[in-house]
């Protein structure tokens, strides 16, 4: 199993942990690769990433705007990420299909998002999300 999501201390309100801890414990854990998706920003992707190729794990890097996580496939797509996160924070009007291409992958769990992305000719991957013992 991937985690696709994951927040760490600099995802405001939503993570407590550091990228190092989040590693490890994905390590303890026996994960081949791990995602870190912070909120508006890849701020502790450095860390992440060194961290966790270190551990022996696949580093996903990746980042949460407007209820859709967006992962990089390559270099380009990280160039990709931070070009999509400065729009995001400077433009007055973002619109993540504007971002979307082949070097990064969209996921949502929201259909209003899904919809919009693919009507304006984006196509994300649809991510279910669960919540309990189902």
């Amino acid at each position: 199993m991937v985690h696709l999501c994951v927040h760490s201390r600099y995802s405001m309100l939503d993570g407590v942990a550091s990228p190092a801890d989040l590693v490890a414990r994905a390590a303890d854990l026996g994960m081949l690769a791990l995602a870190l998706t912070d909120t508006g920003g890849l701020y502790g992707a450095i860390s992440f990433y060194k961290a966790a190729l270190r551990a022996g794990i696949k580093p996903i890097l990746g980042v949460e705007l407007d209820e859709t996580v967006v992962l990089a496939r390559n270099r380009e797509g990280y160039a990709r990420l931070c070009a999509m996160i400065s729009a995001f924070h400077l433009a007055d009007r973002f619109d993540l299909a504007d971002f979307l291409d082949d070097t990064v992958w969209a996921l949502s769990g929201d259909i209003d998002v899904l919809d919009r992305l693919q009507a304006r000719g984006a196509y994300p991957l649809a991510a279910v999300t669960h919540t309990g013992d189902a």
